[in-house]
C-alpha cells in the first residue's frame, strides 16, 4: 500500500484526537493540508506556513509545551 492510499484517519497517542487530514492540490497547482472533523485535547500548536506538502507523508499535532504528540494521521492526497 502506498502512502497516498493509507487511511488519512488520526491515531491518538497522548490525548485522544480524531479527525481526517487530507493535502488538497489547489487551482495553481500548490498544496494545503485539511483537516476535518478535528477534535482534540486543547493545548497543541498547529501548523508551521511553509511546509512542502509534496513531501510530508504524515501529519502529527504536536504540543511544544509538553513535547508529546496528541495524534497523527497519514497525508491522503486529493
Amino acid at each position: 500500500m502506498d502512502r497516498e492510499s493509507l487511511p488519512p484517519t488520526f491515531l491518538s497517542h497522548e490525548h485522544t484526537t480524531t479527525g481526517t487530514a487530507k493535502v488538497v492540490r489547489l487551482a495553481d497547482g500548490s498544496r494545503t493540508l485539511r483537516l476535518e472533523g478535528l477534535d482534540t485535547s486543547n493545548g497543541p500548536d498547529l501548523l508551521p506556513a511553509d511546509i512542502d506538502w509534496s513531501t510530508v507523508p504524515s501529519v502529527s499535532i504536536w504540543c511544544d509545551r509538553f513535547d508529546v504528540s496528541f495524534g497523527a494521521a497519514a497525508s491522503a492526497r486529493v
